[in-house]
């Protein structure tokens, strides 16, 4: 359902930009913030969906016209995704410090509430990633976040050197 709700924003997304969208992860956080994600609703009905726009490009998923999509977040998700994901990158490459631990974990964190607003993770790697919050960075730990394929099952955390014994 989660796929289905992003294959349909790209649609919408895609019919309100003027020109085809080929991959959430490439509009750019500015235009989903202004001009494109206004268009998107928070959910909508398959049936709904289908009547305004027709189809969407998943060929692995199909739109079921009784149920109800999630949309608004699956679609943010990919689209803020990769500009954490770069963020990400580049903050590896600098210089080490307490700053950049700080702003890595708070990428981490970010990218996990994304995912659970999508309506996806697990009560477990949710739990764990609180842990690490609360653990917080007077314990050596910074962020944390599922991972893994589909609904993950594994959490990345992000620790000073020393700080395994609080994992």
């Amino acid at each position: 359902a989660v796929r289905t709700g992003a294959f349909m924003g790209l649609r919408i997304l895609s019919a309100h930009a003027g020109v085809p969208l080929d991959y959430l992860a490439n509009v750019p956080p500015s235009a989903f913030a202004g001009e494109l994600g206004c268009w998107l609703p928070d959910e909508i009905s398959g049936d709904d969906f289908l009547g305004r726009y027709g189809h969407i490009a998943d060929t692995v998923t199909t739109v079921d016209r009784a149920r109800r999509y999630k949309v608004r977040a699956p679609t943010a998700h990919p689209v803020y995704e990769r500009e954490r994901a770069e963020m990400f990158r580049e903050l590896l490459r600098a210089t080490p410090g307490e700053d950049r631990r700080k702003r890595l974990g708070a990428l981490m964190f970010a990218s996990h509430a994304s995912y659970q607003a999508c309506g996806l993770g697990s009560p477990g790697t949710d739990h764990l990633v609180e842990l690490v919050r609360t653990a917080g960075v007077a314990s050596g730990l910074y962020g944390a976040r599922i991972t893994g394929g589909g609904s993950g099952g594994t959490v990345a955390v992000i620790g000073r050197k020393g700080s395994s014994a609080v994992i």
